[in-house]
């Protein structure tokens, strides 16, 4: 009964979200104030944008409803496996949080009404890659970016077909509609992409869904926005779920060239989708000779689709001069217009004079030759990484680009989500949100009023504000614990290529467990021989060992979920959990056993700086530990203060006192995720830190980077209305390899 409350719980905080965006956005300026004898709740927007309430509190309500969405994204993606969340789940929840933005004035962009300018500059009988909508006369201008007004489209013949198709309409509303059903169209695609994709791999495709139907970039760029980036996507998806994956058969490969052509029509980067295919297609030949032909074949074909859509709109192959237009309109998160920006700044003062646009383009045009360079070695590697490589080239390709926009991250996103599921979207996903956060909901120019008003340090005040609200406190107890365990002893222990230390540890372990009721759980993330030897340990007799191996796609969490994993397999009511590589002493066990058992603690900490331990730590590495462990206790006064280590990775739990779908595992500190999600009594053991026997340690600047964002996570969840929490799924299929 606990996953569909939890689903609704997320839908409803989404819907809250959208609509607070929607009402927010509108009131900020993304709608006109409203005419007397409009049947319609908004108005296309004027230039320059005019709020229709004080723009502090209408932007403030725009990204409490962003903070909303992101929050029930997030809630979601732990629970995107197959035995917590269908996929027709995901497309219902994907199409609810959509309604308000689907009815409200689109937000944050202004490119849909170039697009319905853009149809009826066709419409008159103009060649849009000749002239601007500005050069049309009597042409309504209203909304249409003054940056876009004089310039020529760079969009494809297919879709400034689609767009004067659009024309007819007297209302640019309805053609918003219009090109917002068109980017409904283009995310259908997607959903019906991703499970052959995310299957091609071994993989489910419900995390993937997620991360691209439900990412806050989705719903604000391509549903409010109705950016055509949805029906390109959705085209390249596609053709590359039909002819780059799996069994590829010559009609599979041309059907998905000609797919990828389609795309290519809208904009021209899906290009690189045929390349992809044809190269998929090509290394199943024998020969070279065979190879070259099957290239050749299915990128004749990706073209021919090409021109058969530019002749039959009558454009023919002059749209590919204006492709290069958007590289005009400087784009503020394009990295190469950066740089060149910086180098005529450096220029001017050691005295090289140098001209800004001049630089900026020698510069642009060096980062599309980088772009190009990369994406060449990654399609060349197209056969071992899969559809990886094309989602890597394609977010190369758009970050190099000279106009980098927020929504270009999802050009590769589908791709790549469905390829490498789990932790390793990690970045992708942290990219989500801070794109989503860097625009303002009527565009930038909303910005100078919000400097007129003064308002700077008041809206960042008022933004955080909603994250500081207490709400109702959570339910510390469990109200249902699940399945009674029998009393007992689970060992939990996380391994990644410890295959030098297993064979001792399994031995330690039976040997400190002999005679209790006890099994030993290994909860495997390795790449190398660690399970087969782990195998071995299991076979030797005695406690029983299970393995449960986590494949590349399922491995959520790092360290931290690799034990909820183990919880959710534990067969009794008292779990330990142990690093695999000696340096916590296995003999500690049966210790942080007894101590649970004689008090009431729930949790029993192995602490390095307890008396009579030692952390076994020099330098800036035990300053670094002393100084993360202080850190989390100043942030948790109440839960986390009483335990002197924090972060230790040794520790006793009772599994009948905890809500493991409170937890959401980030890396190595589970311990800390644990106390801070619940307020349980604690004891702590005196633990001596030994030295590490063989392999290396896992720990990195990233997981500090990690755990710096686990902590602000943490204590903003605690605050703030999504204080209920989602942890990754209960995995139930360990395997027993061993039997007592």
């Amino acid at each position: 009964m606990k996953r569909p409350s939890r689903l609704r719980s997320a839908q409803a905080t989404g819907l809250a979200g959208t609509t607070l965006m929607a009402v927010g956005g509108a009131l900020a300026g993304a709608s006109a104030p409203a005419g007397s004898s409009s049947s319609w709740w908004w108005e296309v927007p004027a230039i320059p944008v005019e709020p229709a309430a004080h723009p502090v509190v209408a932007t403030t309500a725009f990204y409490a409803g962003l903070i909303l969405l992101t929050r029930a994204w997030l809630w979601l993606r732990p629970f995107a496996r197959p035995d917590r969340l269908h996929g027709r789940a995901v497309v219902a929840t994907a199409l609810l949080w959509a309604l308000p933005l689907l009815v409200g004035p689109p937000l944050a962009s202004r490119d849909v009404y170039s697009y319905a300018a853009l149809g009826e500059v066709a419409a008159a009988g103009f060649d849009p890659y000749e002239v601007g909508p500005a050069e049309v006369d009597g042409l309504p201008l209203d909304g249409v970016d003054p940056r876009w007004q004089e310039a020529p489209t760079p969009y494809g013949p297919g879709f400034v077909a689609l767009a004067e198709a659009t024309s007819p309409t007297s209302d640019v509303r309805w053609a918003v509609a219009a090109f917002r059903l068109l980017a409904l169209a283009g995310l259908a695609l997607v959903a019906l992409a991703i499970p052959r994709l995310a299957r091609a791999v071994g993989r489910g495709p419900e995390d993937a869904l997620v991360l691209i139907l439900c990412n806050p970039l989705t719903m604000l760029h391509l549903v409010s926005g109705a950016h055509n980036e949805a029906l390109m996507i959705g085209l390249l998806t596609l053709g590359v779920a039909v002819g780059g994956t799996g069994e590829v058969s010559r009609s599979r490969a041309v059907a998905g060239a000609a797919l990828c052509g389609l795309a290519a029509t809208i904009k021209a980067p899906a290009l690189l989708g045929i390349v992809f295919v044809a190269w998929i297609w090509a290394a199943r030949g024998d020969r070279i000779v065979e190879r070259a032909l099957r290239f050749a074949i299915v990128v004749a074909v990706g073209l021919s689709t090409l021109t058969v859509v530019s002749a039959a709109t009558g454009y023919g192959w002059g749209w590919l001069s204006t492709v290069a237009t958007a590289g005009t309109v400087r784009a503020y998160l394009s990295v190469t217009t950066g740089i060149g920006v910086v180098v005529h700044a450096v220029g001017d003062l050691v005295g090289v004079g140098t001209q800004l646009d001049r630089t900026v383009d020698v510069v642009n045009d060096l980062g599309l030759v980088i772009a190009a360079v990369i994406a060449a070695a990654l399609l060349a590697r197209a056969t071992r990484l899969g559809v990886e490589a094309l989602g890597l080239t394609m977010l190369v390709v758009a970050l190099l680009g000279p106009s980098m926009q927020p929504w270009y991250l999802l050009w590769g996103a589908g791709l790549l989500a469905a390829a490498r599921s789990g932790e390793a979207n990690r970045l992708l996903v942290g990219s989500s949100v801070v794109l989503a956060f860097g625009v303002l909901p009527s565009g930038p120019d909303l910005g100078e009023v919000l400097i007129g008003h003064g308002a700077a340090l008041v809206l960042a005040i008022a933004a955080l504000a909603p994250l500081t609200i207490p709400f109702r406190r959570r339910a510390e107890l469990v109200e249902d614990p699940g399945p009674a365990r029998p009393s007992g002893t689970s060992v939990i222990v996380p391994t990644r290529h410890e295959a030098g230390n297993v064979a001792e540890l399994g031995t330690r372990l039976r040997s400190t467990l002999e005679g209790r009721r006890a099994e030993i759980i290994f909860v495997d993330d390795s790449d190398d021989e660690t399970p087969e030897l782990i195998a071995e340990v299991a076979r030797g007799g005695g406690v029983p060992v299970r393995l449960l191996h986590r494949a590349q796609g399922e491995r959520f969490g790092g360290l931290g979920g690799a034990v909820t994993d183990g919880f959710a397999a534990a067969s009794y009511r008292t779990a330990v959990v142990i690093d695999g590589d000696l340096q916590h002493p296995p003999e500690l066990v049966t210790d942080l056993v007894d101590v649970a058992e004689a008090t009431a603690a729930a949790v029993v900490v192995g602490s390095r700086f307890a008396a009579g331990g030692d952390h076994g730590l020099r330098g800036h590495r035990a300053l670094v530990s002393r100084l993360s462990g202080s850190a989390a206790r100043f942030l948790f006064p109440r839960r986390v203060g009483p335990v002197s280590d924090p972060m230790s990775g040794c520790f006793a739990v009772r599994l009948d006192r905890i809500d493991a779908d409170r937890l959401r595992p980030n890396g190595f500190k589970i311990l800390l995720e644990l106390l801070a999600s619940h307020d349980l009594p604690t004891a702590e053991v005196p633990l001596r830190f030994g030295e590490r026997r063989a392999g290396r340690s896992k720990v990195s600047l990233t997981e500090g980077a990690r755990f710096a964002g686990q902590l602000v996570d943490l204590r903003v969840a605690a605050l703030g209305p999504w204080s209920v929490r989602a942890g990754p799924p209960a995995r139930t299929d360990a395997v027993a390899m061993s039997s007592a």
